[in-house]
């Protein structure tokens, strides 16, 4: 999956899904999925940009331990670039809802990370900038080392 990639061809593969059911599967850890399966399911991009931000941004899954959680899972090489406008929905599950937890997975390092989305929130301020080509978007590119 590559970044300068246009949304369908983003959401064509999502390996980091894959990887995120698996670690669940493999611990017996209770889950229901949750959002858009933008693979399995797809909504063409004319359609899925109507959706208002908080529901297209809805967290992956939601995962049933001591206290339910929701996960949202990323896919990255070596920097996770995550949008300004999901860091906006992700607060709004979170505060409202249920806490949010990044599921992580670097193709490069071929490892996953977790990491609860309040840490992720601390990063922002020390991440550089960037804006999608294709729409223009916002995002803070995360840096795999700081992923703790």
């Amino acid at each position: 999956m590559n970044h300068t990639e246009n949304y369908n061809k983003r959401n064509t593969l999502d390996l980091a899904e894959s990887k995120c059911v698996e670690f669940l599967e493999s611990r017996g850890i209770n889950y229901r999925r949750l959002g858009f399966d933008s693979t399995n399911d797809p909504i063409p991009y004319k359609d899925f940009i109507k959706i208002p931000d908080k529901l297209r941004s809805m967290p992956d899954f939601i995962v049933f331990q001591n206290q339910p959680i929701f996960v949202e899972v990323k896919g990255c090489k070596d920097i996770l670039r995550l949008k300004d406008s999901d860091t906006k929905s992700y607060s709004f599950w979170s505060k409202l809802i249920l806490p949010v937890t990044l599921f992580v997975y670097s193709s490069t390092f071929d490892s996953y990370k977790i990491i609860p989305f309040r840490k992720v929130l601390d990063l922002l301020p020390e991440c550089e900038t960037d804006r999608y080509h294709d729409n223009n978007k916002l995002y803070y590119k995360i840096k795999w080392e700081m992923i703790k």
